[in-house]
């Protein structure tokens, strides 16, 4: 009966492990960091129909079609986030234990032809981790989880009418890592660590409709659905060893499937300095309604989730100082909250998500630095049937800051097209 409860504890820690690489893979109010440039932090990434830097490559790469000469950027966001339970049964509050990140981004387009672009993206939009005191009564749902990634995203873009439309599309290939520490129960004591690797691969694809040139754009960009097959390992950490015949590690393997990701933008230019930008995006979460794991010992564990599709709604302004060469960018985000509160866990406790951005940059000639600051708080969220978690209520609340450089090259002298003088200022790399 005890190797029984033993194999079935592991199975909780793996299950615990699987749905922490899927949580925090794909875009919702959890720990994607969907900005990947400080251009775009202090914009709240409402960027899709307003090609100014080569981070293009991974909102919406038909933009690339408008961005002449070779462009390169590079830089990362500093992150951290604050996270607090408070139990239903009025117990004290608990604090999550504090982390700073730095998530590195490098980009980079080129101009082919006229007509024909290339660009590549290296950057790490999903790199958190969330982590709980050892003695929490949560512990055996989640002590720790945390991930790496690294997203590799070669694009190519084609104008297809001149100054006009575009298209543009990209491959995506993700290396993905977890760490994860979750308790036994208190009757065995001790924790169970997971640790993992997998690959993924997927694609997207945009375009890009220039109504009136640098004055009104729209633009749809897809990023697709794409499987994690996933493996990982469990170790065991004892306080009675006389449990450890019974607790031994033990493997398994999940296929996770990450939501498509469908951006509705548009870009419009009210003045020669201002430019305004608003995007929709749209994350079919539909597709997680239930999570399945595979164990060596040949058990299979089925959890149901039952997400729903959620919209993330953005929007942007950009404008340009008398001063040239310098400009001040603002945003505001609503992401909401995809899963359901009977099925909320300590690993990621999702919300309905405000985020407030702003920052500034500089550019001369052919180089630019760009600095960006986000503040994102997530509305209060509870916990109610005790399923995946202790039941309470959490409160959320990260700090994004952005800082990138770009470089400009090749374009002999050809300045990128924008309606005035002034908006040479608003977007060095246009």
């Amino acid at each position: 009966m005890l190797q029984h409860k033993s194999r079935i504890f592991g199975f909780v820690a793996l299950l615990a492990l699987a749905q922490s690489v899927e949580v925090s893979e794909t875009h919702a109010s959890g720990f994607l960091v969907y900005e990947v440039s400080a251009a775009s932090v202090a914009k709240g990434s409402a960027v899709s129909a307003y090609p100014d830097e080569p981070s293009v490559v991974w909102y919406n790469p038909a933009g690339m079609s408008f961005m002449p000469g070779y462009r390169v950027q590079g830089g990362g966001i500093f992150a951290t986030a604050a996270n607090e339970f408070t139990p239903a049964d009025g117990g004290p509050k608990v604090d999550a234990v504090g982390h700073l990140f730095f998530l590195p981004q490098i980009f980079g387009t080129f101009e082919i032809f006229d007509w024909f672009h290339a660009g590549i993206g290296v950057c790490t939009p999903w790199g958190l981790a969330l982590e709980w005191p050892e003695d929490w009564e949560g512990r055996e749902f989640s002590i720790k989880s945390g991930i790496e990634t690294v997203v590799i995203n070669p694009s190519l873009s084609f104008e297809l009418w001149e100054d006009r439309l575009s298209i543009g599309g990209g491959f995506s290939v993700i290396r993905a890592t977890v760490d994860l520490t979750n308790g036994l129960p208190a009757a065995i004591g001790g924790t169970v660590r997971i640790g993992g690797a997998t690959w993924g691969y997927g694609g997207n694809a945009g375009i890009l409709f220039r109504i009136l040139p640098d004055t009104l754009h729209a633009a749809f960009a897809y990023r697709s659905r794409f499987t994690l097959s996933f493996e990982g390992k469990g170790d065991f950490t004892l306080e009675s060893p006389e449990l450890g015949q019974e607790l031994y590690d033990q493997g398994g393997d999940a296929e996770i499937t990450i939501p498509d990701i469908l951006t509705l933008g548009f870009m419009y230019a009210p003045t020669g300095n201002l430019v305004l930008g608003f995007d929709v995006n749209y994350i079919l979460w539909s597709v997680y309604d239930e999570l399945k794991i595979n164990f060596d010992s040949g058990v299979e564990e089925i959890s149901e989730r039952n997400w729903r599709n959620t919209a993330a709604f953005r929007l942007s302004a950009d404008y340009a100082l008398p001063v040239d060469g310098f400009k001040i960018r603002g945003g505001v985000v609503y992401d909401m909250n995809p899963s359901p509160k009977e099925y909320l866990a300590p690993d990621l406790p999702d919300a309905n998500r405000l985020d407030f951005s702003i920052g500034g940059g500089y550019q001369y000639d052919w180089f630019r630095a760009d600095l960006g600051y986000m503040l994102s708080w997530f509305l209060p969220t509870e916990s109610t049937t005790g399923q995946e978690g202790p039941e309470g209520e959490y409160n959320s609340m990260a700090h994004l800051i952005g800082i990138t450089v770009s470089f400009q090259f090749g374009t002999g002298g050809e300045e990128d097209p924008e309606p005035q003088p002034q908006l040479s200022s608003v977007a060095f790399l246009n």
